[in-house]
């Protein structure tokens, strides 16, 4: 019975507004965590550059579909050859291949990344030498 003498509207109005007052600022420091987060984003809505790293991605976030495209550089000369991706487009990987009227006792040297290209030579004489490039296609949007 002492509790209803107590119970007016000005303290149950009171103790109303503080428990809104106190989610509220609860609220407003989740909005704020999030804002940081939300920094990533452009006004544009397009994500940052260099903001996206590995460890935030989801495993298969990322699939074949999803990336821009591939495009295969190749480079054919006796000896040496450099393939090499277009402006805008990053290397992914590459390869080699002799072709098959090579002399005696010429071998694939090397096969490797050189910078933005693929770079393979031969040993032991010249033939054609063809070097592959897989390149990112870059995208310009979303």
């Amino acid at each position: 019975m002492r509790i209803r003498r107590h119970l007016t509207y000005a303290n149950v109005m009171s103790t109303i507004a503080v428990t809104i007052a106190v989610a509220g600022g609860s609220t407003a420091v989740a909005v704020t965590v999030n804002a940081s987060k939300k920094s990533d984003i452009n006004k544009k809505g397009n994500i940052r550059a260099a903001r996206v790293t590995t460890p935030k991605l989801a495993n298969g976030a990322v699939t074949a579909a999803k990336l821009a495209g591939i495009d295969v550089a190749q480079a054919t000369a006796p000896g040496t050859a450099i393939a090499s991706c277009q402006s805008g487009e990053r290397l992914l990987g590459g390869g080699a291949l002799i072709q098959s009227n090579n002399p005696p006792g010429v071998a694939l040297q090397a096969s490797q990344p050189v910078g933005n290209a693929w770079k393979a030579f031969t040993s032991g004489g010249s033939p054609d030498l063809t070097a592959y490039a897989l390149c990112l296609k870059s995208t310009s949007g979303p």
